[in-house]
């Protein structure tokens, strides 16, 4: 059918069975900081995640004020995962929107003390990606890598899937945790944050994006004798 006319009948039921389960109402609190106090510092911290359905990025803040402390989801971002892109390829993606969104949110906050630029990734591939040098990589990563690393103040830490708020959002669900309205326990905690995983990934994933360099080739050139070398 048109763009604009009736679906076909399995649509129609997806449709509704997708609507039907949706909550009848999501309460979310306008205020994150908890009292009415002087705000000392702002943490911001994205988190990126990618599936084959989707992709996210999550931005949660951290605010503290004095002694006291808070935090809360400030705002998301998901699209549909293209199809024609790898996992890996995918999660580079939703680290260039984290990357994006932090920007975007603190300029929004200029006013406030934002003291922190974190991004988060389950990706050992993507953040490998990210650390490296963008001209070893094919247009794709070595296009994104670099947008990224142009932010320089933006600190890229990994962190594992259960951890991670954006796992939700890229894989979608219909009720939805404390995880992704408050973000992980230990954000405002850095001696508590995971480890920090630099090894190198799996080379099967990160090979297919090394950038071919041409190899010069040598030419054999056999030296041929000089028949005239006894006449002069």
């Amino acid at each position: 059918g048109t763009w604009d006319g009736p679906g076909t009948p399995d649509w129609e039921f997806k449709w509704k069975k997708w609507l039907y389960s949706l909550p009848q109402n999501v309460m979310i609190p306008r205020s994150i900081p908890v009292m009415d106090l002087e705000i000392t510092a702002i943490e911001l911290h994205g988190f990126a995640d990618a599936s084959k359905v989707g992709v996210c990025a999550a931005i949660y803040v951290v605010v503290r004020q004095g002694e006291v402390t808070s935090q809360g989801l400030l705002t998301s971002n998901s699209r549909i995962a293209k199809r024609d892109l790898t996992i890996p390829r995918l999660e580079l993606v939703a680290c260039h929107m984290v990357a994006n969104s932090l920007y975007n949110v603190r300029d929004a906050l200029r006013r406030f003390p934002i003291t922190t630029l974190r991004g988060w990734s389950d990706s050992t591939v993507a953040l490998y990606w990210i650390a490296g040098t963008p001209s070893d990589w094919k247009q794709f990563v070595n296009n994104r890598s670099g947008k990224i690393k142009k932010m320089k103040d933006i600190i890229w830490r990994h962190c594992t899937t259960k951890d991670n708020p954006a796992d939700i959002g890229s894989r979608g669900a219909t009720k939805l945790p404390k995880l992704w309205f408050n973000g992980t326990d230990w954000l405002p905690f850095p001696e508590q944050y995971p480890p920090n995983i630099t090894d190198t990934p799996d080379p099967e994933e990160v090979n297919p994006e090394r950038k071919v360099l041409a190899t010069p080739a040598l030419l054999a050139v056999e030296e041929m004798e000089n028949p005239f070398k006894d006449i002069l």
